[in-house]
């Protein structure tokens, strides 16, 4: 049964936020983890309720956990796996994708870009760092349609990320603020968001099954039992939404 709600933060950020359709658009505005300073804007039909957040991109400001220059990290990330068409949210879709998203690659049958994920991964999160564009050009987006069961879903894959975060930060040499955060507030604001610039590894690891992690873990399994079968179909897309634009913010 579907929530009558549409979601109006980030996907991978707590709180958690559910919907039905939900599509935004990130808008810089200060210093967060997985962008310089983000805060997306989501279009939002209905109100808000609590379950897993569908929009675009990076963390609302204030996050301790935050990687300097991280912006456009996750739409470059999708950029760089090949996608037509961007799909909402930028990491919940690289962590859910097995093959089920044919809206995102001119609608035809495609292979997993798992390899061009982990072998692009480094380059692109030093270039941000380094203060360079990492968004491309593509406008079309495409949003999860947020049924209960597509929540269910998307939260036990933040699970799966979370639950082995910590398990990456040495092996990964993560920013000292993060340890500085962990040790002061216990966790990252939006772990999810923090694990994607902090612990390469680990978001390879759950993309890539035959990625050599450098800890031992099962990441990627852990996301495919949470996924099931993927041609039943819980997590649909809804390609209506408004382009990804660089003018005024989405609101209501």
């Amino acid at each position: 049964m579907e929530n009558d709600h549409e979601a109006t933060t980030p996907t991978e950020q707590r709180p958690l936020t559910g919907g039905r359709t939900r599509y935004g658009r990130a808008v810089v505005v200060g210093a967060t983890v997985l962008s310089t300073s983000l805060m997306l804007q989501a279009r939002a039909t209905q109100h808000t309720t609590a379950a897993f957040a569908v929009a675009s991109g990076g963390q609302p400001e204030g996050d301790p956990c935050y990687v300097e220059g991280t912006v456009d990290f996750p739409q470059g990330l999708q950029n760089v796996a090949g996608y037509e068409t961007l799909g909402l949210p930028y990491g919940g879709i690289l962590l859910a994708d097995r093959g089920q998203f044919p809206e995102l690659h001119g609608n035809m049958p495609y292979d997993v870009p798992s390899k061009r994920i982990t072998r692009g991964y480094d380059a692109l999160l030093e270039a941000c760092e380094g203060g360079a564009d990492c968004q491309d050009a593509l406008q079309q987006s495409c949003s999860i349609i947020v049924t209960d069961e597509a929540d269910a879903q998307l939260s036990c894959i933040e699970g799966c990320v979370e639950s082995r975060f910590r398990d990456f930060l040495g092996a990964d040499g993560a920013p000292s603020n993060v340890f500085i955060a962990l040790d002061k507030e216990g966790a990252c604001y939006y772990p999810i968001l923090s694990a994607f610039t902090s612990t390469p590894s680990l978001v390879k690891s759950c993309v890539d099954p035959a990625f050599e992690s450098p800890v031992e873990n099962d990441c990627y399994d852990c996301i495919s039992a949470c996924l099931g079968d993927t041609a039943a179909g819980v997590l649909r897309l809804d390609c209506g939404a408004a382009p990804l634009d660089s003018g005024v913010p989405l609101t209501g």
